[in-house]
């Protein structure tokens, strides 16, 4: 497993008025990680507190920076300033994002020369239509499609 950090003290920062963003922690050298909103989730502990798959915000050339809620501050008994000794790793980030990755996807379910068989036209809409959806929408397009060209004659 790969961490971000590791058993490291990290401290704990107020920024009054920014909502969620009051209270949080940056992470160092996470600077260079890709990724936007919603789609760079770290899991790990921060004292003993658990967390599972939180978005990490990105700063446009800056580390970014981990929202510290009420419930964490509560159990870890920390407020503005103290340190939290945190352990985190990135969790994979599964979204499709490319047309090569989605030919990928339909040669592992077995459908690609369906797929293939399909006029230009019509490899590219569907494409586009995977692609054109939202996060785990996309996921979902992809798998209706696989099922799609399953129902279609080999080639």
């Amino acid at each position: 497993m790969d961490y971000l950090v590791k058993d490291q003290d990290l401290v704990l920062e107020y920024h009054p008025g920014q909502g969620a963003w009051t209270y949080r922690l940056v992470i160092p050298n996470s600077r260079a990680i890709p990724g936007t909103w919603r789609h760079i989730k770290v899991s790990g502990t921060l004292d003993d507190y658990v967390i599972t798959a939180r978005n990490l915000a990105p700063r446009r050339g800056l580390d970014k920076m981990l929202s510290i809620n009420a419930d964490i501050r509560r159990h870890t008994g920390k407020q503005a300033g103290d340190t939290l000794r945190a352990t985190l790793y990135l969790e994979p980030n599964n979204l499709l994002r490319d047309p090569a990755e989605l030919l990928a996807c339909l040669e592992d379910a077995g459908v690609l020369p369906q797929f293939q068989a399909l006029g230009a036209k019509a490899q590219q809409a569907l494409l586009q239509g995977i692609l054109s959806q939202p996060g785990e929408s996309r996921q979902e397009k992809l798998l209706a499609a696989i099922e799609a060209l399953a129902a279609l004659p080999k080639q």
